[in-house]
């Protein structure tokens, strides 16, 4: 589920870090909304990120703040760079 990201074992150098505001690349994590199963995605910035499974099943580029697309926010995952 979406919501376990803000648990779940990381690979070694990669960072979890509540409420942060994303930066490109960030996995965006929202603990609640998708039917309570929470919800995961991709940063391209603090306006534009990538969904799958947001009304559909297809990827789609959703526009609009970070914090306004799903209900519970709850921060990102920082892949090793």
């Amino acid at each position: 589920n979406g919501k376990d990201y803000a648990n779940n074992a990381l690979p070694p150098g990669w960072q979890r870090i509540k409420a942060a505001v994303p930066q490109k690349g960030d996995i965006l994590v929202y603990t609640t909304g998708g039917g309570g199963y929470g919800h995961v995605a991709i940063a391209e910035s603090t306006n534009v990120s990538w969904h799958q499974n947001y009304n559909g099943k297809y990827v789609r580029k959703i526009t609009g703040n970070y914090k306004n697309i799903h209900v519970g926010y709850w921060g990102i995952i920082r892949p090793n760079v």
